[in-house]
């Protein structure tokens, strides 16, 4: 699925951060308190011109962290109990 088709299809969400090797997009959506958004992280690659979608992972949210580098979001406020 081309990019363009996936955020078409995310266009509800309220944050799309793309990480700095631009192979993957955080997108948060809901609420917008960080730590019970709905996140999903899309993997793309070039195909044929186009940036293809290749993968799809929802993420935790003590996980967001490790995507700090794609957003200028704080995330931290997620970090959760394992983080402390």
């Amino acid at each position: 699925m081309p990019l363009a088709e996936a955020e078409q299809a995310l266009s509800d969400a309220w944050h799309h951060g793309r990480c700095p090797d631009g192979h993957l997009h955080l997108f948060l959506f809901g609420s917008h308190d960080i730590s019970r958004a709905g996140t999903l992280l899309l993997e793309t690659e070039p195909r044929d011109s186009v940036e293809a979608v290749t993968a799809i992972y929802g993420v935790e949210h003590y996980q967001l962290v490790l995507y700090s580098r794609c957003t200028s979001l704080d995330l931290s406020s997620a970090k959760g109990p394992l983080w402390r």
